[in-house]
């Protein structure tokens, strides 16, 4: 998400607001924390190598492309075979992010074939809701 942010990191969210039995809102989550790791610049380097992770025809996302959708990715794969595990962390749209999110698929294969398929039917399911 610090990437997708490009370079500013922001602490999570888990309570949007606290509602009584009746539904008002009563308490809101505090303030989300933010500091700014690295340029905006840097981060656009990286963004620009993470998208060709997915637009490349050597990449190792290039299974996970979703058409209408830019998509910026690292894959890992870990393990020995047999039971190699298959990394990936993204975001999508990479222009303005709406989702960022990471996966591991364990005994899966390698990333850039069993992880970017395994991204790429999610994406292809949410794309509706992130444009």
């Amino acid at each position: 998400s610090m990437m997708a942010n490009r370079g500013v990191l922001t602490a999570p969210r888990l309570l949007r607001d606290r509602r009584s039995i009746l539904g008002e809102v009563v308490a809101l989550p505090p303030a989300q924390g933010r500091v700014q790791l690295g340029s905006r610049a840097a981060a656009e380097t990286m963004i620009g190598a993470m998208q060709a992770v997915v637009t490349n025809p050597r990449g190792t996302g290039r299974r996970a492309p979703v058409p209408g959708l830019s998509i910026a990715m690292k894959t890992g794969t870990a393990g020995e075979r047999p039971g190699l595990q298959a990394l990936i962390v993204a975001f999508a749209p990479a222009e303005q992010p709406r989702i960022a999110f990471g996966l591991i698929a364990e005994d899966a294969g390698p990333a850039e074939i069993a992880g970017a398929k395994i991204a790429h039917d999610f994406l292809e399911r949410i794309k509706g809701r992130l444009q």
